[in-house]
């Protein structure tokens, strides 16, 4: 008896410690291309660059709380986020119309996470797009690396 719970708490764990990788290797990547998308914004004039926390603390408060928001969503609440972003609320929305079962407070959870979502990848498409507006008023070939750059960021999402 003893041992069959202690291998079902180490399964909890290690499913918790894989699917933590997961999210945090998702979460290092759509932080490199928000930091990115900024970086390549900023031309070199005199007090424009922002200073490490008015840079980086925007996001990384916003990437703490969405990784929080779907560690909550998977030990606490029980429901599985979907790995990619964007696609949890259409999983469910699936999920419950084969069922035929709509339990309102899974749906207003995940709606919430989802609205989570929608607003980080909001804010990274709007650093993007003010970026490449940034890059068509300066020289082309001065900053041809910045151009290429965010041409890659628009191909990558």
């Amino acid at each position: 008896m003893l041992f069959s719970k202690g291998l079902g708490q180490s399964l909890i764990v290690t499913g918790l410690i894989r699917y933590s990788n997961l999210t945090f290797a998702s979460i290092g990547q759509l932080f490199y291309i928000w930091a990115c998308a900024h970086s390549y914004g900023i031309i070199d004039k005199e007090g424009e660059k922002p200073g490490p926390w008015r840079f980086y603390f925007p996001k990384l408060l916003l990437l703490v709380a969405y990784g929080v928001a779907r560690g909550v969503m998977m030990t606490a609440l029980k429901i599985q986020p979907s790995k990619l972003p964007l696609v949890t609320l259409a999983a469910a929305i699936a999920n419950f119309r084969a069922l035929k079962y709509w339990p309102a407070y899974i749906m207003v959870r995940v709606l919430i996470f989802s609205l989570l979502e929608v607003v980080f990848f909001v804010c990274v498409v709007r650093r993007i797009w003010l970026t490449s507006n940034r890059l068509r008023q300066v020289g082309y070939l001065k900053h041809r690396s910045r151009q290429l750059g965010v041409s890659w960021l628009f191909l990558s999402l």
